[in-house]
């Protein structure tokens, strides 16, 4: 289907360019011949399939009006999303070297060029395109390059410029809600503070235990990141969730516990905060009730062994057993545990417990684009985008 749509917005580019000019040909010269006509050999190269040589042709003969302008933005566009993308700038590069173009013309041309230099890989480039954009640009522009800036400085790990590049671009759009933003900026904070540090592995359960540690001044650099952050998102779950694991490398648990309490649990942290919070806070009534609600949402069976043990602690072995075959035997795939767990006969739980996480792990799972996979993210590998 993309191949046909392709094709046809080429057709109607060459065929509606080759009938203008025919048009005004016939009315300034009726005599003419237009057998050489660019836009004609462009059309001809494209009906016997020779792509390449009627982009070449359309190209050559590129011309720019009110009428025109958008069409090639859109032909532009497209061969960017197909992966074209010496097409994509060539063709952008064309529309820059015509006088035609009128400057917001000119901006939005630039902006495309910008586009295809960060999508092939070329972010020097297409940086210093964008910086001159959010500068100098029409206000439109200028939030579009902005909004682009943050993203490239993001693909590039240097997070004190798309920290810097978030506040210039939040700066010119205080008419918006740039809650998503701030959220992403919390992150960048985050991620420092994890580069001053050894960076913890958020699929590792031992967290809970140890907490992260550095020397001295690592976490002194760590701490002055997440004030920083919670300037702009006191609540943000990863800053606290550090916060905690900071307080527990300096063995102060009420710090850490408090830092728990604060966090509001969501079902893409599950495999983050869960355990941290089972082992911190420990089998409070309020912790409880948060796991299974967050339970009830997700239907994670990464989290029936911390309910299982809860119910353990209150209602003894044979509720926790009975609540993992329940459970299991509703959970698709995971029927022949159950099964097994049932005709092995009457078991304590805690011959059970050393194995249940082994058997019922976590699962990643992007709520955005649905990856999965083994591995905690506060990034999604599949779709960028940040828990």
């Amino acid at each position: 289907m993309d191949g046909f749509l392709f094709a046809l917005l080429l057709v109607a580019t060459a065929a509606g360019f080759f009938l203008g000019r025919c048009s005004s040909k016939s009315q300034s010269s009726p005599n003419r011949l237009v057998a050489h006509d660019p836009y004609l050999e462009g059309l001809k190269h494209l009906l016997n399939d020779q792509t390449d040589a009627a982009i070449d042709a359309l190209i050559t003969a590129l011309e720019v009006n009110q009428h025109t302008v958008e069409m090639y933005f859109s032909l532009g566009a497209l061969w960017r999303r197909k992966g074209e993308m010496d097409r994509a700038i060539r063709l952008h590069q064309a529309l820059l070297s015509n006088p035609k173009l009128t400057s917001s013309q000119m901006q939005q041309a630039q902006l495309e060029l910008a586009l295809d230099y960060t999508h092939s890989g070329l972010l020097d480039r297409g940086e210093v395109l964008l910086k001159e954009l959010a500068d100098t640009a029409s206000p439109v522009i200028q939030l579009a390059a902005g909004r682009e800036l943050v993203l490239l400085y993001q693909e590039e790990g240097d997070w004190k410029k798309a920290i810097a590049a978030v506040n210039q671009f939040c700066d010119k759009s205080r008419e918006q809600d740039n809650s998503h933003w701030r959220h992403m900026q919390v992150h960048y904070y985050c991620e420092l503070a994890e580069d001053a540090l050894a960076a913890p592995d958020w699929s590792q359960s031992d967290l809970s235990i140890k907490g992260v540690s550095g020397p001295p001044e690592a976490v002194c650099i760590a701490k002055q990141w997440l004030q920083q952050s919670a300037l702009i998102a006191p609540d943000h779950p990863r800053a606290l969730l550090l916060r905690s694991l900071l307080a527990l490398g300096e063995k102060d648990e009420g710090a850490s516990r408090d830092a728990l309490r604060s966090i509001k649990l969501e079902p893409g942290l599950c495999m983050a905060a869960v355990p941290l919070m089972a082992t911190v806070i420990g089998w409070e009534e309020d912790v409880w009730q948060r796991i299974s609600d967050l339970y009830q949402k997700t239907r994670d069976v990464g989290l029936i062994p911390y309910l299982a043990e809860s119910l353990y602690r209150k209602h003894g072995s044979q509720a926790a057993i009975d609540f993992i075959v329940q459970e299991l035997l509703g959970q698709e795939g995971q029927q022949p545990i159950a099964q097994l767990i049932d005709v092995a006969g009457p078991l304590h739980y805690e011959s059970v417990r050393p194995v249940l996480r082994e058997i019922l792990p976590f699962c990643f799972t992007c709520t955005h684009c649905g990856f999965q996979g083994r591995r905690f993210y506060w990034a999604c590998p599949g779709c960028k985008t940040w828990l």
